[in-house]
């Protein structure tokens, strides 16, 4: 009986032992779009949109639009009615 309790407890202390010394996950993101603009209310001045999905890396939806004219990266709120639209568009796809 003894020697079952005192397997036991060395087991337990090992398994504290190990989960103590498991890495934590990263604090840091490394999200694209650090902040993002205000909602818009057309997709028209824009020439494409990149949507990156949520990740290991970054935790939320990011939505990069590339301006017609000055070819310019915005980064677009995700959580606009616009921009829920076309992220539900593209989770259809996939």
């Amino acid at each position: 009986m003894n020697r079952s309790i005192i397997f036991l407890l060395l087991c337990n202390t090992l398994l504290a032992l190990t989960r103590a010394q498991a890495p934590s996950p990263p604090t840091t993101t490394s999200c694209r779009c650090p902040q993002v603009n205000k909602s818009i209310s057309s997709l028209k001045p824009f020439e494409k949109l990149d949507v990156v999905l949520p990740s290991s890396l970054c935790p939320r939806p990011e939505i990069i639009g590339i301006v017609k004219d000055t070819k310019e990266q915005v980064c677009l709120n995700p959580d606009t009615p616009t921009m829920k639209v076309v992220l539900k568009a593209i989770r259809r796809t996939r």
